[in-house]
């Protein structure tokens, strides 16, 4: 779990480094630079942390439940309100999602999750099965290979 510093930062030293991480990212002009960027700076849990709570809005933004969500990401019922809570209320935040749910691309990634969750369900009884959801992904992958 990424941890935050023990350390107290002034509120006005805290408010400046932030300004400048997000001015940054503002200078960001390709998802190459975006990628190479998240790849240099994050650690892996930071990146599947906030990786996961963006596709808990898209998952939202589909209309799967808690439950649902939970299960597939991994994620506590806490987390999924608290992202939850976000996308109602922070507009910037849910045009954005809504934006980017709407591209093609992304729609058929969400739809193809979707169905290796129910098949993981429906194998587990209840529980998500990842093993066989690993395994289609593996089929299909050598597939696009060949």
């Amino acid at each position: 779990m990424a941890q935050v510093s023990k350390h107290w930062v002034p509120k006005e030293i805290q408010e400046r480094i932030l300004s400048v991480f997000v001015k940054t990212l503002a200078n960001l002009k390709t998802e190459r630079q975006v990628s190479l960027f998240v790849e240099d700076l994050l650690t892996s849990t930071e990146k599947v942390m906030l990786a996961k709570r963006v596709a808990i809005a898209f998952l939202l933004s589909k209309e799967y439940s808690y439950r649902q969500i939970s299960l597939m990401l991994n994620v506590s019922m806490s987390t999924i309100g608290w992202v939850s809570d976000k996308y109602k209320h922070a507009s910037k935040f849910k045009e954005i999602v809504d934006r980017v749910v709407k591209s093609e691309e992304i729609a058929q990634l969400w739809d193809h999750l979707g169905e290796k969750f129910a098949l993981a369900m429906a194998v587990g009884k209840g529980r998500p099965f990842w093993g066989v959801v690993r395994n289609e992904l593996q089929k299909e992958q050598k597939k696009r290979v060949f």
